[in-house]
């Protein structure tokens, strides 16, 4: 992130650090901008997406997924480009969230020299999905982490929580 302030603040990318500030500011303190994460009743005629505040949906509506098949269900954004058509996001290096997951792959690593054998494993799944980002390493590393029975530290981690998701 560009312009750093002394004390620790960044700014957004193409942002000054006021201009970052100015928005955080409504997300924060107005009451009335975007009051519901995940409106799952919303009023009649008012679409579910467009009435939520989360942030896996931009530019989408319910309609919009009438004719759209996911490929990845749990680890992507879901957005609509300027041609109209629907595209993926996804969580993984490389995309989405790419430059923290490439931040946290090397501690992964360096954690298997500590860690039992059933819990490399499960750390080795879950660095292979922060690199494909793909549905069935996702399935690898859950199945490698329930198969950890006796792990001392957890090692699931990844884009699982569907409670946002409207």
């Amino acid at each position: 992130m560009a312009n750093a302030n002394p004390v620790g603040a960044q700014a957004g990318a193409g942002e000054s650090l006021d201009q970052t500030l100015a928005h955080l500011r409504q997300l924060f303190f107005d009451s009335k901008h975007q009051p519901i994460v995940a409106h799952k009743f919303p009023e009649p005629g008012v679409d579910i997406l467009a009435s939520s505040a989360n942030n896996l949906y931009q530019g989408v509506s319910m309609k919009d997924l009438d004719v759209f098949t996911e490929r990845y269900p749990l680890d992507s954004i879901l957005v609509k480009q300027e041609d109209g058509k629907l595209a993926q996001k996804v969580c993984r290096i490389g995309e989405n969230f790419g430059t923290l997951l490439r931040r946290v792959v090397p501690h992964l690593r360096v954690s298997r020299a500590f860690a039992p054998e059933p819990t490399v494993q499960a750390l080795d799944a879950l660095i292979t999905f922060y690199n494909t980002g793909e549905t069935e390493d996702r399935r690898a590393a859950d199945i490698a982490w329930v198969e950890d029975e006796n792990a001392t530290v957890d090692p699931i981690n990844g884009f699982i929580e569907v409670y946002l998701n409207a």
